[in-house]
């Protein structure tokens, strides 16, 4: 069961929207410099990893931090060091795994030096259920592009709005912003995720734009050893490396491979309602770190034969009729490759597997990258691009047959909601202000 629900206006004239935009850029810059409260530079946010962990990310204010917070998970003090990146200047803190059908209850107990007081923070995680008839959802946004002021302020609404759901976690389908070696918008785009999303972690792939800017970051950093460095790793090898940063941010920061991550950045999380599949898009290649394609029948075969639905995450898009799916090689590859992988597949849901008089998908692929809300359907399977959450929308052009519905100019949000009956998913107009 698919919706969509859009009212698109574009009534802002050119000053209007510069002045907006000079507004923007003071707040940013702003922003960026202020100590949030409760002795936070970036407000702690939370990281579901495929191990089903949960990692607190947060960064203190001060230089050096302040005391450092008192963590207590579900009343019990949880031991953690002090360790901050140095890149990022965050601190990582694993605390351990949420168990199903239990939420997961965090606090803080920092001191602030002026005057002297104790700040206490809670956050409540949220935890899926255990049973695979019980429905869990997710919260699927992309390209929000360093919008994190659009970011702050529709995350909170959108989990207020749809409080009745189960949504346990939110999926971005990547390009959290720009530029991949900008880390004044990572941090702020970090301080965004802390301050709104309530304590819902967060499932990331990675976008195009997390590359951009990244290999000129990588050679500054590797400057004291540079010659070395080139005779052991070559151009083309470094431009396809995961990019770090984002992984400071955005995924596990340490020990990635044990954690369940592959080194091209590819991951699966295993719920009892359905199996969620991760791909880097941006990486197809064997030489980008195994052969992809294995990865994905073995994942995929793997939740067909537990009669498991299946939800793909890929930042390009497989079916749309935007501009950047047309010029883009990854959504060739895609559609060449993950497309007949995918429906081979469908083929081994049997009408049983849904139950009785249920006739939602199994499989369902989120992508991102076309900026462009549009709905597609071929062979039993839906493919939902994302419209921007935060970047600029974009229009729809051609290409695209077996497409069911589109909406230009407008950002998206979508609730996913799976059990083993099969997917459903609500698609919606953010607010735009």
């Amino acid at each position: 069961m698919i919706k969509g629900k859009f009212k698109a206006h574009l009534r802002i004239g050119i000053p209007v929207l510069t002045c907006l935009c000079l507004l923007a850029l003071s707040a940013y810059s702003f922003s960026d410099k202020m100590e949030h409260s409760g002795g936070f530079k970036i407000a702690p946010y939370f990281i579901h990893t495929p191990d089903h962990h949960i990692l607190m990310k947060f960064a203190l204010a001060g230089d050096p931090p302040r005391t450092t917070p008192l963590i207590k998970v579900n009343g019990n003090i949880h031991p953690y060091h002090y360790q901050q990146d140095a890149v990022s200047g965050l601190v990582e803190v694993d605390l351990e795994a949420v168990p199903c059908d239990q939420k997961m209850e965090v606090t803080l107990t920092s001191a602030d030096d002026t005057p002297p007081q104790k700040t206490v923070s809670r956050y409540s995680i949220p935890s899926f259920a255990c049973s695979a008839d019980r429905a869990i959802s997710f919260l699927f946004i992309a390209d929000t592009h360093g919008n994190a002021s659009f970011f702050k302020r529709e995350v909170p609404m959108i989990l207020k709005r749809h409080s009745d759901k189960n949504i346990i976690s939110i999926i971005h389908g990547g390009d959290w912003l720009n530029d991949g070696a900008d880390l004044a918008a990572w941090k702020a785009m970090a301080r965004a995720a802390g301050e709104a999303d309530g304590g819902h972690p967060i499932l990331s792939a990675i976008g195009n734009h997390e590359y951009h800017g990244y290999t000129a970051w990588e050679k500054l950093q590797k400057k004291r050893s540079s010659d070395e460095y080139r005779e052991q790793q070559p151009t083309e090898q470094r431009k396809a490396d995961t990019p770090r940063i984002f992984k400071k941010y955005f995924l596990s920061g340490k020990n990635d491979v044990a954690r369940g991550y592959n080194p091209a950045g590819y991951y699966t999380v295993h719920y009892p309602q359905a199996v969620l599949i991760v791909i880097n898009s941006n990486q197809l290649g064997e030489k980008d770190g195994g052969n992809p394609w294995t990865f994905i029948k073995r994942e995929t075969a793997a939740a067909a034969a537990e009669k498991k639905p299946i939800i793909v995450v890929s930042h390009h898009s497989l079916l749309g009729s935007n501009i950047f799916r047309i010029n883009k090689i990854e959504g060739k590859r895609l559609r060449e490759n993950l497309i007949p992988i995918l429906e081979e597949q469908q083929k081994k849901f049997k009408r049983e597997a849904n139950g009785a008089d249920h006739g939602l998908p199994m499989i369902a692929v989120l992508s991102a990258h076309c900026h462009l809300y549009e709905e597609s359907g071929k062979n039993g399977i839906v493919y939902l691009n994302a419209g921007a959450f935060g970047g600029w929308p974009m229009f729809g052009l051609w290409g695209n047959p077996y497409q069911k519905t589109s909406s230009s100019f407008v950002a998206t949000y979508s609730i996913v909601t799976v059990s083993k009956r099969g997917i459903a998913i609500e698609t919606h107009k953010a607010n735009s202000g």
